[in-house]
């Protein structure tokens, strides 16, 4: 939710890997297609060379559309690049395939304990009608202040039988957030895969850190981080 609205209402596109990918399955009826739904349902991670392609072609795909409409922007990469191959390939330190116009100029860490993290993927909730995501978990403690995110009368839910601050019988959970053994394989992968991929961009002076105690009340100070970063 924190990618979605950082640049909400900048010229940058949001590109989600993870939405990428799920699109490119529901497409494809091939084996490999099917192949790669398996990897996400059971919480593995997709192959460098599968994602690396769906966020090449998705990117070269949105500097085609903004050249057309006669403007210049960027893009937020949401979950890419997740491994190593993938940052060297993003950054330009790969086998030379990754076009020099669409490398990544910096990397943001949003940097969460994994119980916290654990507590909101098994409280993701998605209205099918409206396409609003939801979170009924509420994480708070310490200094973290992540109470549930229900609709409230400013951001209603257009769910048949949702009223503001309750959850809706009709939201839907992804089938990764159901299992509690795969959300803990997804977390022992991060770690195990992602969390070398921060010292490439620590390396380059590209990364930056961020700790969102108040969740999504934290999203103009990242704002304003990620834009003075790119001003300097």
């Amino acid at each position: 939710m924190i990618s979605g609205d950082l640049f909400d209402g900048a010229r940058l596109a949001h590109l989600s890997s993870g939405d990428l990918l799920r699109d490119s399955v529901a497409a494809d009826a091939s084996p490999s297609g099917a192949g790669i739904g398996d990897a996400m349902s059971s919480g593995q991670l997709v192959p460098d060379r599968f994602i690396a392609e769906a966020v090449r072609d998705a990117l070269e795909r949105e500097v085609s559309e903004q050249q057309r409409a006669g403007r210049r922007g960027g893009f937020l990469l949401d979950g890419f690049p997740r491994t190593v191959p993938q940052a060297r390939a993003a950054t330009g330190a790969g086998d030379g395939t990754w076009p020099r116009h669409l490398r990544v100029s910096r990397a943001i860490h949003v940097d969460v304990p994994d119980r916290i993290c654990a507590r909101k993927i098994a409280g993701r909730r998605h209205c099918p009608r409206c396409g609003t995501w939801f979170n009924v978990a509420d994480a708070s403690g310490g200094r973290w202040v992540l109470p549930p995110v229900l609709p409230a009368a400013s951001h209603p839910c257009a769910c048949a039988g949702s009223v503001p601050g309750a959850e809706s019988p009709l939201w839907t959970r992804r089938d990764d957030d159901v299992d509690s053994d795969v959300v803990r394989r997804r977390l022992a992968d991060y770690h195990a895969e992602t969390e070398p991929v921060l010292d490439i961009f620590r390396e380059k002076g590209l990364l930056l850190h961020f700790r969102p105690y108040r969740g999504m009340d934290d999203v103009g100070k990242l704002r304003k981080m990620v834009g003075d970063s790119i001003c300097a």
